[in-house]
């Protein structure tokens, strides 16, 4: 399960590093992008799977974000 707000301890003391050179982060920084992105990819990969595996031989089109409809249309189309 992906933590939430719930499991932030209610004490939390934060001090933030000045001046620490990071050369390997693009622009040196220290973190970038949206972790729950990386939970969706995974989700998003997991489905693609799923439809090669029912149908190996049937092209796939990677288009996110994947809905319902885009499953579905696929699974029905004569492609």
């Amino acid at each position: 399960k992906v933590p939430d707000i719930h499991f932030v301890p209610k004490d939390l003391e934060v001090h933030f590093l000045e001046d620490v050179p990071n050369p390997y982060g693009p622009l040196q920084s220290k973190a970038i992008g949206e972790p729950p992105f990386m939970y969706g990819i995974g989700g998003y990969f997991a489905i693609i799977n799923a439809m090669k595996e029912y149908k190996p031989d049937k092209e796939i089109i990677y288009s996110a974000p994947i809905t319902n409809e885009k499953v579905l249309m696929w699974f029905h189309s004569n492609d």
